[in-house]
């Protein structure tokens, strides 16, 4: 028995020096990688900006980075989507291709990201609970953009619900804004589940899928069910069993899941409690629960379209069933703008800007950012 117990004591011992060794190993990994990602991402500080500052926004001090090789050069202000998926971890999968062109605005959006805690009182912020209260704080946002680049106008890019915040802006306004340009783009949150829905279930049969097809025929009619659910957690269950077979079994796309993933833990920006806390976020089922997720639930596309004062670009993945870019090129032609552009990036789904990244910073060059000279 005593032999026995030295032999598991010596075991014990043994996995915790490699457990050990193994964290010390990933430690010093994403060091490297974070020291090689901000040499990288370095800009001249005589000519470019770089900056990652807690800004007073909406009455809360919120993240806003600003990083551009030239400050003479056009301003782009990124709005995330999510709501809970702050873009500024993800910024260098994509941004360097943008700096030598544009000043690139990250924000991490009230209650995500860096912004979960204001930098200043340490008091939690707390998600906005409507749309309108987002769309205030992008003005804001904006607006501080351009006094710290001295730049009159921006470029606005919404992606995903940023996109819902981002119409909205381009709308109430357009003297701040060079154009709008909304990837992943939502129009009609009824229509775009709907759709989504259909496409999932019909490759589900098709692919003769009986724990998917039980799963989402159990949740029908969608997405009435979600409205029709009377408590938190059956309206979760719904929403979370009627996505859930949405990427396994639809086109998504050039694949950068894993990408996505590290990303968070080896961005300059970002703490390891930091890209913890956004894992744990884009992961928070309950979020259909909020009163601001009800809100975009109850998007509609208006009857009579959709009148800018802005061009408008659409930047959208053939294959993103996830806000279903097959309803922004029925709804494009009903959007009244200066100029409307659908631009299609074969190759992606969701997350064009990452997944075609040379393709979408070369569009964002040579197609929108002229419009800055008038």
């Amino acid at each position: 028995t005593m032999t026995f117990f030295k032999w598991l004591k010596r075991i014990v011992i043994g996995l915790i020096a490699l457990l050990a060794l193994a964290i010390t190993g990933a430690l010093g990994w994403r060091a490297y990688e974070r020291a090689d990602i901000r040499h990288t991402h370095q800009v001249n500080p005589d000519t470019g900006i770089q900056s990652l500052e807690a800004v007073m926004i909406g009455g809360a001090h919120q993240w806003v980075k600003i990083q551009g090789e030239d400050t003479n050069n056009p301003v782009i202000v990124f709005i995330h989507g999510g709501p809970l998926n702050p873009m500024m971890p993800w910024g260098h999968l994509y941004e360097k291709k943008w700096d030598s062109a544009f000043t690139v605005v990250q924000w991490d959006q009230r209650g995500v990201g860096k912004s979960r805690e204001d930098a200043v009182s340490g008091e939690p912020i707390a998600m906005g609970t409507d749309i309108a209260t987002y769309v205030q704080d992008a003005i804001e946002v904006i607006n501080y953009a351009r006094t710290r680049t001295g730049q009159h106008k921006v470029f606005l890019i919404g992606h995903s619900w940023g996109s819902v915040v981002g119409l909205r802006v381009a709308k109430a306004r357009p003297d701040l804004l060079h154009a709008y340009i909304g990837t992943g783009q939502l129009l009609d949150m009824e229509a775009t589940e709907a759709t989504t829905f259909k496409l999932t279930l019909e490759a589900a049969r098709a692919a003769g899928n009986a724990e998917a097809v039980a799963e989402l025929e159990a949740v029908m009619p969608y997405p009435a069910s979600v409205h029709e659910a009377t408590t938190d957690i059956e309206r979760r269950t719904i929403f979370t069993a009627a996505r859930k077979w949405n990427s396994r079994l639809l086109p998504t796309g050039t694949k950068v899941t894993k990408d996505l993933i590290t990303a968070p833990f080896l961005s300059p920006d970002y703490s390891l409690a930091d890209a913890f806390a956004f894992i744990r976020g884009v992961q928070n089922a309950d979020v259909v629960n909020t009163p601001l997720f009800r809100q975009i639930m109850d998007l509609r596309f208006p009857a009579d379209g959709i009148t800018l004062n802005v061009p408008v670009f659409f930047l959208e993945g053939r294959q993103d069933h996830y806000t279903e870019s097959s309803l922004v090129a029925r709804f494009a032609p009903q959007v009244s703008a200066p100029q409307v552009t659908l631009h299609w990036f074969e190759q992606s789904g969701h997350f064009s800007m990452i997944q075609e990244a040379d393709a979408f910073a070369q569009f964002l060059i040579n197609e929108v950012r002229p419009l800055a000279a008038d």
